[in-house]
């Protein structure tokens, strides 16, 4: 029987992560910490952190780069246009 692989591992080198989660979340890794700290275990959530933070990052990328191309079209249809931006107002108000 193959043994699989644990998200524990041995209390060798530290880091910190600080950001928001709910209360009721934090509670719980708080306990698994606990609980893991006199076996001499930490839990490894880094790898896990780090693959979901980087799909949302490609996620807001790629969102923010489709709502900025069609600002940017609109952009170059605007300066392609030869027209003047007062061609249609009166001689009058353009000169106010």
């Amino acid at each position: 029987m193959s043994k699989s692989k644990s998200i524990l591992k041995p209390a060798s080198a530290a880091s910190s992560v600080s950001f928001r989660v709910p209360a009721d979340l934090a509670a719980r890794l708080t306990a698994v910490r606990a609980a893991s700290q006199p076996l001499g275990l930490v839990l490894d959530i880094e790898p896990a952190l780090t693959k979901a933070l980087s799909r949302l990052v490609k996620q807001a990328e790629a969102e923010l780069a489709a709502s900025a191309a069609p600002v940017a079209a609109g952009l170059e249809a605007v300066a392609a246009s030869s027209a003047p931006v007062f061609e249609s107002v009166s001689p009058e108000v353009q000169h106010v």
